[in-house]
């Protein structure tokens, strides 16, 4: 994904968490494990999402190309982000799919706490 179109496909899920009243407080923040795209708090808790843009769904939605693997470094990334920050909140792990040329979501979903 080219960077416009992954910056595009961020600033549109940030719209919608803001929207469900979350407030951004990190944006492709690199830990050696991974980048996390998002990072987001509510009341609660801190919510890290993963961005997954795909041009149409042909090839499968964002959702399918997070692999066991990749929930694990995100996952490894989240603590390490927690960690450095002396955070000891609440978390989650969410995936969020956009697709086509008006960067519609298709699935918002946590993955684990």
């Amino acid at each position: 994904m080219s960077s416009s179109i992954g910056r595009l496909a961020e600033d549109k899920a940030s719209q919608h968490l803001k929207s469900l009243g979350f407030k951004i407080v990190a944006t492709n923040h690199k830990t050696k494990y991974y980048e996390i795209d998002l990072v987001a708090k509510d009341k609660n808790r801190y919510l890290f999402v993963e961005i997954k843009y795909r041009k149409n769904e042909a090839s499968g939605t964002g959702l399918e190309f997070v692999d066991h693997y990749k929930k694990s470094r995100i996952e490894k990334s989240a603590l390490a982000w927690m960690a450095e920050h002396q955070l000891e909140d609440e978390f989650s792990i969410a995936v969020m799919s956009l697709s086509g040329p008006r960067y519609s979501i298709d699935q918002f979903v946590e993955l684990f706490d």
